[in-house]
């Protein structure tokens, strides 16, 4: 069916659908417009994905996530810069990597490596899998 209507009678009809709840959302949160059309966007697959499954769990539980990162960026952001970084830093080594992703800091790793030096002089850095000699 979509192939065969001409693409700019839906890309006019989804503009008219999309662009009333994006410039609201806009103006409502002061967030940018592509912000905006991002979150309208991650809306709209989040009713796609719950007609295809039962329950409001899986869509609950989604947006309780989105709101987890968002918060912070739209809430906190315009009263203090500063708390709205550290809320994010926390998410997104709590909510958004893997496990496995170490905690430690690049500086605090750098701290930690101790130099060699080279008959020429300069510093050879230690391989992670190198064995002591």
């Amino acid at each position: 069916m979509c192939t065969e209507i001409d693409s700019g009678k839906w890309k006019a009809a989804y503009a008219f659908f999309s662009e009333p709840f994006i410039s609201g959302m806009s103006e409502s949160l002061n967030i940018s417009r592509q912000f905006a059309r991002s979150i309208f966007i991650h809306f709209v697959g989040l009713a796609f994905h719950s007609l295809a499954f039962d329950g409001h769990r899986e869509s609950d539980q989604e947006i309780d996530f989105l709101n987890t990162i968002l918060r912070p960026m739209i809430v906190d952001a315009p009263v203090d810069m500063e708390k709205a970084a550290a809320k994010l830093k926390k998410i997104i080594r709590k909510d958004l990597l893997d496990d496995f992703v170490p905690t430690e800091t690049t500086a605090a790793k750098r701290k930690n490596i101790r130099l060699k030096k080279t008959v020429t002089g300069r510093n050879i850095v230690p391989r992670k899998n190198s064995k002591k000699r």
